[in-house]
């Protein structure tokens, strides 16, 4: 497939997300291409780094889902501070354009707030809903489809109004606020080009999903994290749990002060930055560059395609480096030591407890112990 063919491909198939989200992400790959060839990498290898456009569409589908106009909705007021009090195992929120705040409550509530400060004519665009089924808690905003006619009710006095083709969500912040109780089993929040925050959560597991927005996850204990965007960044500081996947198709990652049992980290072009404690840690970037400092691991496994890779190993009693490299150079420090430079191959420093596996394709390494 040629870089032509990719790009079009795309751009057919985001033609359902509209118009701002299309243009947002088909510009952000036409960059990557031009920064890979400035690098003289091929199409092909470009392509592979970007990933599966069938498969990138796939996950913002399912951000989408929420726009089935068969979907039961409960409807209320656009501008409201709720609160439910039930048996909920699990939250799912659905932004859509909306950004996701997500905070801890007190007691057993769920406390919902749905700002949107547009116009008159901007705040008719969108409807917010929220209902329950099988101990689940739904709720979320969506964008009603143009040419829908609709019956609202306003100040007292009810306005039929027709959707104009000419709205577009640039005009107007909206934000979905959701505080949610200690001890949730799941709590899933998507949203198709707004950003996500979390702070002080307490859950079993955290699914944020963003297609061109950020993800901001903070101060929470969580036995499983999972959080993805498209083009935007993600930023985790000071969680403690069991495993962490981030994923990013071009944004940067940076985790900060965490402590992890497992946890893998990917971007295709974006730069990867940690400083935490792990024991089993993987991370992987096509033209980015990776930066580690991780505390007490067992195994560290880091490729970069064409970026410089930096693995500062503490808190162990020596390592078995596994170094694979191309064109680049590798330096091994350690404390004591004159640095190594090598060529690749198997290298044992004191017991060996630490398995670390490390390729780069043409950037340079540098390993310290």
């Amino acid at each position: 497939m040629t870089k032509s063919e990719y790009l079009n491909s795309l751009q057919e198939k985001l033609e359902k997300f509209g118009k701002e989200l299309q243009e947002e992400i088909v510009e952000d790959y036409k960059q990557h291409f031009a920064e890979g060839e400035k690098q003289g990498r091929t199409e092909e290898e470009i392509i592979e780094e970007l990933g599966n456009v069938e498969e990138m569409i796939r996950e913002l589908s399912e951000m989408d889902q929420d726009r089935d106009p068969d979907r039961e909705y409960k409807k209320i007021e656009r501008e409201r501070n709720c609160t439910y009090i039930g048996e909920y195992n699990s939250i799912e929120l659905s932004g859509e354009e909306a950004d996701i705040v997500l905070e801890p409550s007190e007691g057993n509530q769920i406390q919902v707030e749905y700002e949107n400060n547009g116009n008159l004519e901007s705040q008719l665009q969108y409807d917010f809903y929220q209902y329950d089924k099988n101990g689940i808690f739904f709720a979320g905003v969506r964008r009603k489809y143009s040419g829908e006619n609709s019956k609202t009710k306003i100040l007292g006095k009810i306005m039929f109004t027709y959707q104009s083709n000419f709205f577009r969500k640039g005009d107007v912040s909206i934000q979905l606020r959701v505080r949610v109780p200690k001890g949730m089993l799941r709590v899933l929040a998507a949203t198709t080009s707004g950003d996500i925050s979390a702070c002080d959560l307490e859950a079993v597991e955290l699914q944020c999903k963003t297609g061109s927005g950020d993800i901001d996850v903070s101060k929470a204990r969580l036995k499983k994290v999972q959080l993805s965007s498209g083009s935007g960044d993600i930023d985790v500081s000071g969680i403690r749990g069991e495993s962490a996947s981030l994923h990013a198709a071009s944004g940067d990652i940076e985790l900060n002060g965490c402590e992890v049992v497992e946890l893998a980290g990917s971007t295709a072009s974006g730069d990867i930055t940690m400083d935490t404690r792990v024991r089993d840690c993987r991370c992987s970037t096509g033209s980015g560059d990776i930066e580690l400092r991780v505390k007490g691991p067992e195994r560290v496994n880091c490729s970069a395609g064409s970026g410089d890779m930096k693995l500062c190993i503490q808190g162990v009693d020596g390592v078995e480096a596994r170094i694979s490299q191309g064109s680049g150079e590798t330096k091994i420090y350690r404390k004591g030591e004159e640095s190594r430079e090598i060529k690749g191959g198997t290298y044992i420093y004191g017991n060996g407890a630490c398995k670390v596996k490390a390729s780069i394709g043409s950037g340079d390494m540098e390993l310290y112990i």
